[in-house]
């Protein structure tokens, strides 16, 4: 059971197999322990039909191997795989809130965002916390809902005054045009964790649209943070380090921003420090770049269609 509680399937596996062979157990224990087993095989990927047979009321302990695994394939990315598991959960425990949220961030993986909206509100209803609510307002930033978004993170906040979901509301007031909340929002992210390098580049997006010389801030920032990791080759841009196509080809070639869907972020930065310049025609262009060949997961993409509209394209 200690194994199981860890999600060590080899162990739980061999410690309930080994244990299964020692003689005197009473019924219950010996339930216990199938369902030790089948919980371990289907963590595995494995059949635990027999396991499963041997003890059907074990349900707790199946729910827990369809939830881990489902935990595993999100971290790999694999998004159906994950969904699939999740809903196994649900099947042996239709209140199992981890699952809904689990299944809720591979379906916005998979920009699936209705799908997604709708776990959330069914994990919200079973207990709210300050991650569900982060989660539901970037699914809603999916959406296009970014006042819904603001609503969530705002929610999230107030429930964990020291979470990350700051500079995400911060980012959306910049999106809806309300650079002095963006601005304060962002700087309180800033505060809280210096080495966050997304809010920075979202908080000279704020400059930018503000009119604000902040080439001395920028140098702080661009020396005080590690800039080899993205989103540090766009600050390092910003602050003049690295010309503009270099960090167009990180963006495109990187392993990170493949993994976490920000290839196409170069284009929206280079489009908001055009727009800021007044060059709208070569605005629309790179946030049209975003849009059209990027997806609804990054975040970029939803702040480049509003950047669109704005400019009445």
């Amino acid at each position: 059971m200690a194994a199981e509680r860890r999600d060590d399937a080899d162990d739980a596996l061999a410690s309930a197999t080994k244990a299964l062979a020692q003689p005197g157990l009473s019924q219950q224990d010996i339930a216990t322990l199938h369902g030790i087993r089948a919980f371990a095989l289907l963590l595995r990927g494995e059949d635990a039909e027999d396991d499963m047979g041997a003890a059907p009321e074990q349900k707790a302990f199946f729910a827990h191997g369809h939830a881990s695994r489902g935990n595993r394939l999100l971290a790999a990315q694999s998004w159906d795989e994950a969904v699939a598991s999740y809903t196994k959960a649900l099947g042996f425990d239709p209140r199992r809130k981890s699952a809904f949220v689990g299944r809720g961030i591979a379906e916005l993986a998979n920009t699936d965002t209705d799908a997604a909206l709708a776990d959330f509100d069914r994990a919200l209803a079973l207990g709210a916390t300050s991650d569900i609510y982060r989660h539901r307002g970037e699914a809603r930033e999916q959406a296009l809902d970014f006042e819904g978004a603001v609503a969530d993170y705002s929610a999230s906040i107030r429930l964990d005054p020291q979470g990350d979901a700051w500079g995400l509301r911060g980012r959306v007031q910049a999106v809806l045009g309300r650079t002095d909340m963006a601005r304060g929002d962002l700087e309180h992210a800033i505060a809280m964790r210096p080495r966050s390098t997304i809010d920075q580049v979202w908080l000279h997006i704020v400059h930018l649209r503000l009119k604000q010389d902040d080439r001395a801030w920028l140098a702080g920032a661009a020396g005080r943070l590690d800039l080899g990791e993205w989103p540090g080759p766009a600050l390092a841009y910003f602050a003049g380090q690295i010309p503009a196509d270099d960090m167009t080809q990180i963006a495109l070639k990187s392993a990170s921003t493949a993994k976490w869907h920000q290839r196409c972020d170069a284009w929206f930065y280079l489009g908001e420090e055009a727009a800021a310049r007044g060059d709208d025609a070569r605005a629309r262009d790179l946030f049209r770049q975003t849009v059209s060949r990027c997806n609804a997961l990054d975040f970029e993409w939803d702040a480049a269609k509003m950047e669109l509209k704005r400019l009445g394209a």
